[in-house]
Parts: C-alpha cells; structure tokens; sequence
C-alpha cells in the first residue's frame, strides 16, 4: 500500500474503508483548511489509539465552509495524540499564530513553511520536552526562543538563520541546514560535536570554511549557492561519504578534494572547474556517483567521457 498521507479537506464527505485502512497502516493525514465535523468525529475515533501519528496541516485561502466545518488548527483539538506535525501556509495573509499547538499533548517533530510572520511567538513549542525535529522556513526564529532548540533531545535542525554563540553544546544534534545565515561557525564543532549531516545555503556572508576542518564525524556535507566558497576546505576526516557542490560559481581550488578517500557520491555544478581538474577527480577517488554540470562546454564534454570510461553513475541524486 503507498505510503502518500490520505488527503482530507472541507468537501470530504466519508472515509472509505481504504481510507481507514491507511491511515491505520501508514500513521499519515494531509489536511487541507479543515474537514466536515462528522468527519472530524470519525476521524478522532479512527486514530485514538495510533501511536506515532504524522500531519501536514495546509492552509489555504480558497476553500468552502459552514458551520458544520472544523477549520484550521481547531483540528488539533480532536487530533490531541499527534507527533509529526508539518503547516504549509499559503494564504495571503501571513500565519502569525500558532498557540493552539499546545492542544497536542507531545509532539517529536515539527516543520512549518510558507507565508509566514515576522514575529511568529514559538514559545508554545517549550511545551515539547521530546521535540527531536524542528524546521522552521519562510521566517527567522528569534533568539528569545532558543531555549526550545537548546533541548538536548534536538538531533535534526532546520533555519533560517542561526546564531551559533547563543546555543548550548548538543553532543546529540546530527543534522544542521542553514538556509540564509550562520553567525559564529568556528563554533560549530564545539557546540555539536556528532554533526553527520551539514547544509548551507544561501549563506551569502559566510566567508571562513576552516570550521568545516573540526567536524570531526561529517557523512554529508552539502554547499549550494554559497558565493564565499572559493576552495575546498581542508577536511581532515575519513568519514565524508557524499559531498554537493552546488552553484558556488566561485570555487575553483579544489586539489583538498583528491585526498577524501572514503567519498562516494560528489555533486559539481557550476563552480570553475576544467577538464583537467576532472581528470585528477575520478583518478584519485573512487566515486559510485558523481554528478556535473558546467558552463564550460569542454568540460561538460569531458565529464562524459570520464564517466563513462570510471564506470561512474551520474544520475542526480
């Protein structure tokens, strides 16, 4: 059976059998605006005892309702047992408030994107003692709330912005994405000394890479659209596995990348790299994957050529 969440909105008029049956298996809803109380009703019986129960909560601003409709985040007072909530808002108006979260009696995942406020109040998220996953997109998560995500049950983090320096030590924290700025990055091995997995993009003040140096057990690291990356970091470890390099237009030394024996999935785009650099890249690793792109014709051309000669997969992935 597919694992795609059953879709429920304001025109909803049964859960079918299938229906039921899905839910039970897969733990997942998608909720649009709202659903019809007798909907609701079944619903909350449906799931009452399901442990673990997933929700994307979407918000729009053409719907129907009466009534008879329970609307927006009113669901969660029927829905009291979910753990992963997801909110899409694409109303026009900007969500400001989302209070009523704290109908949820504990939630360990929590994602919010879309048009969203400037001064969203998270605070009802310190209700959350288990709260493991936090991605909050489309707004900046003000320092007056980091108490929320100086829990040490935080393993996956997801901003805009971070300030480093602000931030307790989370030996427990494994994923880190920064999608505008990092502030006090030579910090960064310091206050999480497990990271795994590290992505930074659109970090446009970010200049100083050697904090990179210090991440000691990094699998992943991705970079896109990070016009400060002029060279590969001097990255000492053998763990690294899979390394973007995405649209950094201004990268162009990359002789540090020969020495990451353990690689095995690379991804170049756009970044200043010639043939010959592509030579010396599949001669000194071992790639299973590596996917590039360029505006340089010859080394488009040459990649192929590689590629097909190393046996080398160079899907996206």
């Amino acid at each position: 059976m597919s694992s795609t969440p059953i879709r429920l909105n304001t025109k909803t008029k049964e859960l079918s059998v299938s229906h039921i049956s899905s839910i039970r298996q897969n733990k997942r809803i998608s909720i649009c605006n709202g659903v019809p109380k007798n909907i609701m009703a079944k619903l909350a019986s449906i799931v009452s005892d399901i442990d673990g129960l997933n929700l994307l909560l979407v918000l729009e601003d053409d719907f129907y309702a009466d009534e008879n409709t329970i609307l927006d985040f009113e669901i969660l007072k029927f829905l009291p047992n979910i753990k992963n909530i997801q909110i899409l808002s694409f109303r026009c108006k900007p969500l400001n408030n989302i209070e009523d979260l704290a109908y949820l009696n504990d939630i360990k995942l929590f994602g919010i994107a879309g048009n969203l406020g400037k001064k969203i109040d998270f605070s009802v998220l310190q209700k959350f003692n288990n709260l493991s996953a936090l991605s909050i997109d489309n707004t900046i998560l003000d320092e007056k709330y980091y108490g929320i995500i100086n829990n040490k049950n935080i393993t996956e983090l997801s901003l805009r912005k971070l300030q480093l320096s602000s931030l307790d030590n989370n030996p427990n924290l494994q994923k880190l994405e920064i999608l505008n700025e990092l502030s006090n990055a030579e910090d960064m091995a310091s206050k999480f000394p497990n990271i795994r997995k590290l992505s930074l993009t659109n970090c446009k003040k970010l200049l100083d890479f050697s904090f990179i140096s210090n991440c000691l057990n990094l699998y992943d690291l991705y970079i896109n659209s990070v016009p400060g990356l002029t060279a590969i970091p001097d990255i000492q470890f053998a763990k690294l596995h899979t390394l973007w390099l995405l649209n950094c237009k201004k990268l162009e030394n990359i002789h540090l990348l020969y020495r990451l024996s353990t690689l095995k999935r690379l991804a170049i785009t756009f970044a200043k790299i010639t043939p010959e650099d592509l030579d010396n890249i599949f001669s000194a690793l071992k790639l299973e994957h590596f996917y590039f792109m360029s505006e340089n014709k010859a080394s488009n051309k040459r990649f192929e050529e590689l590629a097909e000669k190393y046996q080398c997969g160079t899907d996206d992935f």
